[in-house]
């Protein structure tokens, strides 16, 4: 923008004579000035460089004129001449200045003039047009309504033409994202002097999309081709699997890749250079890209210095880089931070270590050269907890395993985060140290930031086991009772579930208090009613209602007890005509009174994600008269499910074992059959039908369950997509008649495999199983299992 003085000449003359005065070096600041303005906008700022006077005046009045839609107080606030201030004309230039950055004007000016005793500074701005309309055209790809969201200038807003340009821009990368890179977009601005609005005409020329037909290397002779291409961004198209699309600056990312590769390998010297052409139809690109490898450096002698505290193996014992490994500067630093977390983890928590290399002239390997500031031990001072803007603070201090005084321990500081994650309720965690006035202490700050921890859900499907189902559900993970009117961040559990389907209609409602009074012992709740028809897996019809009352102590950060009383009516009915009088006399209403004991170890790292540990758990169940009841009988159960990741992280292995027995006592002369053990189908043994693995009924041959259980479970799972994994599964189990007959039936083995499908309205798992060796009044043929699940 040009800068040009405002002054009329009348006002000329009147201030000639101060203005004579300094006339020489205003002159060259007014110069300079003008200068740095005409390389700017497209507008010009404009102010009167009038002389000061002897005496410094007052500026008196402050006015704004030619606005029409920015408000006079917005422009006011945007500027630092003020009535009462004395005049300063650096100020009005830098107001000027100001203003337009605002990005609200096309013109902005200052007219200063004697009034009152002072000075008058009016501002005379001239405003942007306003944008009437943003017409698009040419558009095929994307819907307009697309376009214009990804746009930042909106209809009915001042045109600014620097974010014109930018939204330009980021349409074109979208367009690039999907492959047309030949895209040309226009733009047009016509404006309505009359109403100051313009209508702005953007027209796109799509072209056809490129893709990447075929990707080349030479000169590559440590990796494979392969082994490069897994490494970067841009793909080859291959059908749907792979879209191909060709972006520039994500092939200059994955030259970087490539180098990063090499340098992994020992060869910090190397170069790649791409050159991207047509084939012959001018419809794919291929890229070449040509790859210099340089010499190869391999580690030679590794020299830890200032190690006294520490035992010198314990330090080397964290190295990744070892004698002839091939040199690489990432994992030197790797090595460097994981030397420093060995002192964190020891309370050492200002310890540094600075590596440095040399090339060994004698054997030209890279030795490197760790050197350890050890500092001395740290205890903690405050803790704070930040981000928490719902959640307690006692919500989160509960779960840490480090308090003032304590000597900071690295172990327990990972505890602390894997606890504040496995809440669910934060979707960062992170915990940094800072000094204090006291060199042998830090204060520890927890930082969270939290996520959604209620939940709404509905919708419907289609489960083997329900057929047609549509469900609601109410949950808050972070529930507080005595949080009026939000009832959020208590760490409590609320959830409320309601199913409907053609073979089954569930109502639940749940409450957990994991810390009761502050104290490590639980109290919840359950109530439910439950009536589920004749159908596949179900002989009879069961009306199930009633409730639990759950108290629970935590032991330490792995184990639980957990004590549950349980009270229920029961109602069988509708029992097939043929069938035997044993499952006849099922038929009538129980009540059933029980007391249960469980012992639980937790050791996952990641409640919602497991890649490693192990959740065992053991319990026990006496239901009687004595207790109210209508039927005596027992039961124990027992489960584990270790978790490995054999290959990398996010590939895991999942193996599982349960066991069942129970037994009648007293007047009761069987177990009840909704309270015996079943297997077969989607949660056991995959490749049979519902249920169906077990004793069936001798003349109706529906299935009768049995009073022991044994179930084991093999599954790898690994992600295809970000929602999308895919599973192998190997199952094996039965139920008896009785715990005496456990394992004299061989076992039953399905065999398959399945994906897992993270949708909106949960997690959905669909799995084909094969059976092996089914009963001789099964037939062996495969079958899908479909169902929907609350855990992924």
């Amino acid at each position: 923008m040009q800068y040009a003085n405002p002054l009329r000449t009348s006002r000329l003359f009147r201030f000639f004579a101060g203005a004579a005065l300094v006339s020489t070096v205003f002159f060259s600041a007014s110069t300079a000035w003008a200068e740095e303005q005409t390389a700017s906008s497209d507008s010009r700022p404009v102010a009167e460089s009038a002389a000061p006077a002897a005496s410094q005046e007052t500026v008196v009045a402050v006015e704004v004129e030619g606005n029409a839609i920015v408000a006079t107080t917005t422009i006011l606030t945007r500027i630092r001449t003020r009535p009462g201030d004395a005049f300063n004309n650096d100020t009005v230039n830098e107001d000027i200045k100001r203003l337009y950055g605002t990005g609200f004007f096309a013109d902005v000016t200052a007219d200063i003039r004697p009034y009152r005793e002072g000075k008058m500074v009016r501002f005379i701005v001239k405003e942007r047009p306003v944008i009437g309309s943003i017409i698009i055209t040419g558009a095929r790809h994307f819907r307009e309504s697309k376009l214009k969201e990804t746009m930042k200038l909106k209809e009915q807003e001042l045109l600014d033409r620097r974010t014109l340009k930018e939204d330009i821009e980021q349409i074109r990368q979208l367009y690039r994202t999907k492959g047309f890179y030949l895209v040309d977009i226009t733009h047009e601005v016509k404006l309505d002097d009359l109403a100051n609005k313009v209508s702005l005409y953007i027209n796109i020329d799509e072209h056809a999309k490129i893709k990447v037909r075929r990707i080349r290397f030479t000169g590559n002779q440590q990796l494979r081709d392969k082994q490069l291409l897994k490494g970067m961004a841009t793909k080859q198209a291959w059908w749907w699997f792979s879209s191909g699309y060709y972006r520039p600056e994500v092939l200059e990312e994955d030259l970087e890749r490539v180098k990063g590769l090499y340098r992994l390998e020992g060869y910090p010297d190397v170069q790649a250079t791409s050159k991207v052409s047509f084939d012959e139809d001018r419809r794919f690109l291929v890229i070449d890209i040509a790859i210099e490898e340089g010499p190869r450096y391999l580690v030679g002698q590794t020299t830890l210095r200032g190690v006294s505290v520490l035992p010198e193996e314990d330090l080397r014992a964290a190295l990744a880089l070892k004698t002839e490994d091939p040199f690489s500067e990432d994992r030197m630093r790797q090595d460097s931070a994981a030397m420093q977390s060995v002192y964190f983890g020891r309370g050492y928590m200002t310890a540094s270590v600075y590596s440095d290399t040399a090339v060994n002239p004698a054997t030209g390997r890279v030795d490197i050269t760790h050197k350890v500031s050890e500092g001395s031990l740290s205890y903690v001072g405050k803790i704070s907890i930040e981000g928490n803007i719902k959640t307690r603070d006692s919500v989160v201090r509960r779960e840490l395993r480090l308090y003032p005084g304590d000597r900071f321990d690295g172990q327990k500081l990972r505890k602390s985060k894997e606890r504040l994650y496995n809440l669910g309720y934060f979707e960062e965690v992170s915990l940094e140290t800072a000094a204090t006035d006291r060199p042998d202490q830090r204060d520890l700050k927890v930082g969270v930031k939290e996520s959604k921890t209620g939940e709404f859900a509905f919708g419907g499907g289609f489960s083997s086991v329900d057929n047609f189902i549509g469900f609601a559900e109410i949950t808050q993970r972070n529930f507080d009772l005595f949080n009026w009117p939000s009832f959020v961040g208590g760490g409590q559990e609320l959830r409320f579930r309601t199913l409907l389907g053609t073979r089954r209609t569930d109502f639940e409602l749940s409450f957990t208090e994991p810390w009761l009074f502050d104290r490590p012992y639980l109290f919840g709740f359950d109530l439910f009613n439950t009536v589920r028809t004749r159908g596949e897996g179900y002989s009879f019809e069961l009306k199930r209602q009633g409730g639990v009352l759950r108290l629970g102590k935590t032991l330490s950060d792995e184990n639980k007890l957990l004590f549950r009383y349980r009270l229920e009516s029961d109602r069988v009915t509708d029992v097939s005509n043929n069938a035997s009088q044993a499952l006849k006399d099922e038929i009538g209403e129980n009540s059933i009174s029980s007391v249960g004991l469980t012992f639980t170890r937790d050791a996952r790292n990641n409640v919602f994600n497991p890649n490693t540990g192990y959740l065992a758990a053991t319990g026990v169940e006496l239901a009687g008269t004595a207790l109210g009841g209508d039927r005596d009988f027992w039961k124990w159960t027992a489960s584990d499910s270790v978790y490995f990741h054999p290959i990398r992280e996010d590939h895991v292995l999942e193996l599982s074992a349960r066991f069942g027995i129970a037994d009648n006592y007293g007047d009761s002369e069987t177990v009840p059959i909704f309270e015996r053990f079943f297997a077969g189908g989607a949660d056991s043994v995959r490749g049979y039908k519902e249920r169906r693995v077990g004793p069936t009924d001798p003349n109706s041959n529906d299935p009768v369950g049995g009073e022991a259980l044994a179930v084991f479970n093999a599954e790898y799972t690994v992600p295809i997509v970000d929602f999308l994994k895919g599973a192998a599964f190997v199952d094996a189990g039965n139920v008896w008649s009785s715990a005496g007959e456990m394992f004299q039936d061989e076992l039953r083995i399905g065999v398959g495999a399945g994906v897992r499908v993270k949708t909106p309205f949960g997690p959905v798992k669909l799995d084909y199983g094969w059976p092996i060796n089914p009963a001789d009044n099964e037939k062996d043929t495969g079958r899908l299992h479909f169902s929907a699940s609350r855990a992924f």
